[in-house]
């Protein structure tokens, strides 16, 4: 009996001791497993980072829009510390804030992934804004030093004593502007000297070249124009200006920069607010006008400032942003 006993005891704690270490192992396995319902700390700390810590190109944005809100001062080559609206155009010396009607692109213009800020005046001069070392930094361009802007950051520039780019010994050339630390550096890469149709000299990377040479490169480097769109520090009426333009490029199937053209012509498509709401009329007129380029025979495009043809007027209402196309009147034939 006594023997019984033993082996019934001993039985026991056997058991007790497997159900212990089974406990333990589950213990062990359910520990580093996480649930839904208890998430670990480094989880939580991940969820934390997700929206809250901004990349350089969000943090760029950010700024810009801080600067446009007169919350910060952006840091001008020229004019040092200043409040954006009190920056000024370099060709008439206009303040920003006192120009009526402004444009806007935002491209990356020196391929660093940050995109820059290009303010646009009515007389095609450019502020540039960069976000560079935790400030926004701005440089200014006249109509002549920056001429055209393209995606790539490359951009057309024309030097003449006149104000037309037609007129005879002109010199035109496209560059690329590139950053050193805060500083723009300009990057010449082509040039044609004294041109009229034909150049009479011809530059790449800053060494002479045949207009043989010059033409193969030009011919393999196609460059895409920056849209801009409509710009303004502040707005009395639930639809801004960019978003009535936003409106009528839908509405037009976003003509906003097309282009096509044949025989040595160019056809650009823009769409131009061309008259803001008023106290009579709470409307944004937004036009679809036509340019045509014409190519000298070196290939340089050029063009008469003036619009070719309006093809279609908008209205779009600033209020309720509804959008109405312009019906023009058609006589009766009645006197």
């Amino acid at each position: 009996m006594k023997k019984i006993v033993c082996v019934l005891l001993c039985s026991l704690m056997l058991l007790s001791l497997f159900s212990c270490e089974i406990t333990e192992g589950e213990n062990d396995i359910n520990t580093p497993t996480q649930t839904d319902s208890q998430p670990s700390k480094e989880t939580d700390d991940n969820d934390a980072n997700d929206g809250s810590v901004l990349s350089e190109a969000e943090r760029a944005m950010e700024m810009y829009e801080a600067a446009i809100k007169g919350e910060i001062c952006v840091f001008d080559e020229v004019l040092g510390e200043v409040k954006l609206k009190n920056c000024t155009f370099t060709n008439n010396n206009l303040k920003i804030d006192s120009c009526e009607t402004l444009s806007k692109a935002i491209l990356d213009i020196d391929q660093d992934g940050i995109n820059e800020y290009i303010i646009q005046s009515p007389e095609k001069d450019h502020i540039i804004l960069r976000y560079y070392d935790g400030k926004v930094h701005s440089y200014r361009f006249d109509y002549k030093s920056l001429y055209k802007l393209n995606t790539d950051g490359t951009f057309y520039w024309y030097s003449t004593d006149s104000d037309s780019i037609t007129d005879a010994k002109t010199t035109i050339g496209l560059s690329q502007i590139t950053f050193d630390g805060s500083s723009a550096v300009i990057k010449e890469i082509y040039k044609l000297k004294n041109v009229f149709e034909y150049a009479e000299e011809y530059y790449l990377d800053g060494c002479q070249v045949t207009r043989e040479e010059y033409l193969y490169y030009y011919n393999y480097k196609d460059k895409t124009w920056a849209q801009f769109s409509p710009f303004e520090f502040s707005c009395q009426y639930p639809i801004t200006a960019e978003e009535a333009w936003n409106i009528a490029d839908d509405y037009l199937g976003n003509m906003d920069g097309r282009s096509d053209g044949a025989l040595g012509t160019k056809i650009v498509y823009k769409v131009v607010v061309t008259e803001k709401p008023t106290k009579d009329i709470e409307c944004y007129k937004v036009v679809l006008q036509e340019f045509h380029y014409h190519h000298w025979l070196d290939g340089w495009e050029t063009s008469d400032p003036q619009p070719t043809y309006e093809r279609e007027t908008l209205f779009i209402d600033a209020i309720t942003g509804e959008c109405k196309p312009y019906a023009s009147a058609v006589p009766d034939g009645k006197g």
